[in-house]
């Protein structure tokens, strides 16, 4: 397997491999202590889709968290308030490929929503909390949005 245009081709094998690996140990390890859930309820589902959301998007878009994403990518532009849209800076090999995934959310958000259910089930409380910290910043940023367009709209 060679890179290609269409990326590092090597090492998104290695990254889908290593995810499967951690999720197939996880899921045993669950099995075997007994603690792998037959249902997981509605309510957390919504909510870990709701963290993992958040948690994405700050990863890979965020100005604080540029320092993760710097060794990968440069910034293009600036994009939504207190984003930043990037490029990765490497044409091929694993740093192209974790750049893709850092500057990502919708690369990423597979990674963020497998480690919030699992939080979940290994530890649903705290988990729930810190779920609860990410969902209510969400809806914090939609309504901060929403306050500009009214702001913007009243001025035009």
């Amino acid at each position: 397997m060679t890179d290609s245009d269409d990326g590092p081709l090597t090492t998104y094998a290695a990254l889908i491999a290593t995810y499967g690996a951690v999720l197939s140990a996880a899921t045993v390890a669950l099995a075997r202590r007994g603690k792998l859930p037959d249902r997981i309820p509605w309510s957390d589902l919504a909510l870990a889709a709701a963290a993992s959301n958040v948690l994405s998007r700050r990863i890979t878009k965020d100005k604080i968290t540029r320092v993760v994403r710097a060794p990968f990518t440069e910034v293009e532009e600036a994009g939504a308030p207190g984003e930043l849209n990037e490029v990765v800076k490497a044409e091929s090999g694993p740093k192209r490929a974790l750049g893709e995934l850092l500057a990502c959310p919708f690369c990423l958000s597979q990674w963020t929503s497998t480690a919030m259910v699992l939080a979940l089930v290994v530890a649903p409380k705290p988990s729930r909390l810190v779920a609860s910290v990410l969902a209510v910043s969400g809806a914090s940023d939609q309504l901060h949005y929403l306050r500009g367009m009214l702001h913007k709209a009243v001025e035009d």
